[in-house]
């Protein structure tokens, strides 16, 4: 272990000498479209992608750091939206392909880390948990509960480092409606519960995102599919972290309502697909469950619902990109940041081939995983 540790230092100090990295001899999957561009070769400049062209009509660089393709296939870097950092996590993120991660929980600790920058994944970080009274888990969470205090809840926030506001449990509706206006006059997105206070019809037309699928009726087919058209409509978006349900949150109930509500939940997540509402991919990892590999356990869970391969990388890869309104995050085009993972096999075939990549390119720099596991096996 210690052996595959410096070398992945190695591989990383490497890497940060080259100027440019050309990947010769690659399938490309750029999540622009449901495509794929075959035998290609792909420059890369500083942390943006410079070109990308079939084998034959591409000039490699004299001064590039070439990285040889044989065949495989290179999707964009993916993007866990929901993640409570922590320092010892993330050598996990980067070696399981997530380039990005969108922590929702604010914690001081968090934004020391976005600080410090360490090599990583890229980290936007929402506010602490903006809570009803007696607020739960101190240490995440600011009580609010009179509306005139919204603004200067929200500028505290943002002064503290935080890029986006997030609402808990408990929120009177007054108080809901304050702080979200509040987060709007500044130009920032809400994510987080709905609380019990506010009607999920309310919060479909407020939000930016609703995590857990919080505030949705359950058990209802009916009541799904009008729920999940409204959701399409309003562009609301829906990161279900269905993995934290099966392998945390419904672990020690009895087995018979464990499975009602793990189906309850799944029957509202294909309602959303059907209607074609926004679902992003998300985990809840840091805590709850193991950082890094959670991710690939949610891809399955969406796939067992009925998205296509396509969709269910989409929701990890260009569609964080949409939310974060950034055209360049979460594709392989000309000019788009440069996070990107290379996996043996074609992931619109077989997605569990994201588990294992063989390279990661991020901030960059080219970290061939595939010779740090070689290494660790000997």
């Amino acid at each position: 272990m210690r052996r595959a540790r410096a070398l992945l230092v190695l591989l990383i100090a490497l890497a940060a000498h080259a100027q440019r990295v050309a990947i010769v001899g690659v399938n490309v999957v750029p999540m622009d479209s449901e495509r794929v561009l075959l035998s290609q070769t792909v420059i890369v400049d500083g942390d943006h992608v410079q070109t990308i062209g079939p084998v034959d009509e591409v000039t490699v660089p004299d001064d590039a750091q070439i990285v040889y393709g044989r065949g495989r296939w290179l999707v964009p870097g993916l993007v866990d939206m929901h993640v409570h950092i922590r320092a010892v996590d993330l050598p996990r993120y980067v070696e399981n392909g997530i380039t990005t991660v969108r922590d929702l929980a604010g914690l001081d600790s968090v934004l020391a880390i976005v600080r410090a920058q360490p090599f990583g994944p890229r980290i936007y970080v929402a506010s602490k948990l903006l809570a009803g009274p007696n607020a739960q888990n101190p240490p995440f969470s600011v009580s609010a509960t009179r509306a005139e205090d919204a603004q200067t809840m929200i500028d505290a926030q943002l002064a503290r480092g935080c890029d986006s506001i997030k609402v808990y449990d408990d929120l009177a509706r007054d108080v809901y409606d304050a702080l979200i206006a509040a987060a709007r006059a500044r130009g920032v997105k809400v994510a987080g519960h709905v609380t019990r206070f506010v009607d999920i019809r309310h919060a479909i037309e407020m939000q930016d995102s609703i995590e857990h699928l919080s505030g949705y009726p359950l058990g209802d087919d009916a009541l799904n599919r009008e729920l999940a058209i409204a959701s399409r409509d309003a562009g609301v978006w829906n990161c279900p972290t269905m993995a934290v349900y099966t392998q945390y949150v419904t672990i020690n109930m009895p087995p018979a309502d464990r499975q009602r509500l793990l189906d309850q939940r799944r029957a509202l997540l294909i309602a959303l697909h059907d209607a074609h509402a926004r679902i992003l991919a998300g985990t809840d990892s840091g805590y709850l469950v193991p950082a890094g590999v959670a991710l690939h356990d949610e891809l399955d869970e969406l796939f067992a619902a009925g998205l296509t391969r396509y969709e269910v990388l989409a929701a990890a890869t260009r569609n964080p990109g949409e939310y974060f309104g950034d055209a360049t995050l979460g594709v392989i085009t000309s000019g788009a940041r440069a996070d990107l993972v290379l996996v043996n096999t074609n992931p619109l075939e077989n997605l569990s081939t994201l588990r294992t990549p063989a390279g990661v390119m991020l901030h960059g720099q080219w970290i061939a995983y595939d010779v740090r596991r070689r290494s660790a096996r000997h």
